[in-house]
């Protein structure tokens, strides 16, 4: 499990990982051990004693329609088996890279929470436009495609190169909603992060260029650093950082769809298909 990621392609680091079950939810574990145990620190726990079971259990409902967990970690791995179906095809948008190469979180991208020590390896799948119109686009293109409701940009998929460290990381990239000096970054991101207990968070990515500084870089007198900058902003509600009012309720409704829809891009970006009505 620790061999270079230049041995692997996506498909072969990807299958390793589903054969060692990496993407399993680990929801229920987490419930168990860090909510509804006796001694635990919880909101339930605390409920229980003071309250009695039925205003716990009530308790417990409200906490988990309104976070969502269950919902976010089960879709992990079917989220994954549509990546690798898409890394089986030519010309695959699908691609693998080192967590060295974006270490630095002035580069743009999140880290894996709870990493360990190993060299994290990330499998991206950028979402692509399938070929034809309207009625040719994968089921669920509304949501997921290149134009849909969210504006996802591509899938990631991050996890360890050592069997012992088990924690993923599957990264929803969606086009950036902020307004910076009056208007849209194009080149803003937003990477909604979900862990494989349900946990969910948000960075928002805006690069900037130094005023007065292009000039200078363009004739080799000033390094990248001193030119190109990134804003970087996480935490906070998902709605704020997704861009429009009951974000999080409409990711957590349809993310369950989101392998279905790699999977059915996948066969349309394949051998041509007859365009029919």
């Amino acid at each position: 499990m620790a061999a270079s990621a230049s041995l692997f392609t996506p498909t072969e680091r990807l299958n390793s990982w589903l054969e060692h079950g990496y993407f399993e939810t680990e929801y229920p574990g987490y419930l168990a051990a860090n909510i509804l145990a006796p001694g635990a620190d919880s909101f339930y726990a605390r409920i229980l004693r003071e309250q009695g079971r039925e205003a716990a259990q009530a308790a417990l409902q409200r906490w988990e329609t309104g976070l969502r967990m269950a919902d976010f970690a089960s879709a992990i791995k079917p989220a994954v088996l549509g990546m690798r179906d898409l890394a089986l095809i030519d010309d695959t948008p699908v691609r693998l890279v080192r967590e060295s190469d974006f270490r630095s979180e002035r580069n743009g991208f999140p880290r894996r929470h709870g990493k360990g020590k190993g060299d994290d390896l990330l499998v991206i799948a950028f979402n692509v436009q399938a070929p034809g119109c309207g009625c040719a686009q994968p089921e669920q293109s509304d949501v997921f495609g290149p134009y849909g409701r969210l504006g996802l940009i591509a899938v990631t998929i991050q996890a360890s190169n050592l069997a012992s460290d088990r924690n993923v990381q599957l990264g929803l990239v969606l086009q950036s909603r902020h307004i910076v000096d009056g208007a849209v970054n194009h080149n803003g991101y937003t990477v909604l992060t979900v862990d494989n207990e349900g946990h969910t968070d948000a960075h928002t990515y805006q690069p900037r260029m130094q005023r007065g500084t292009y000039l200078m870089y363009s004739l080799g007198l000033l390094p990248p650093g001193r030119v190109f900058s990134t804003y970087c902003q996480s935490g906070g509600h998902l709605d704020d950082a997704i861009g429009f009012p009951g974000a999080t309720t409409y990711v957590a409704d349809n993310i369950a769809g989101l392998g279905s829809y790699f999977s059915d891009l996948a066969n349309r970006l394949g051998p041509h298909r007859e365009h029919a009505h």
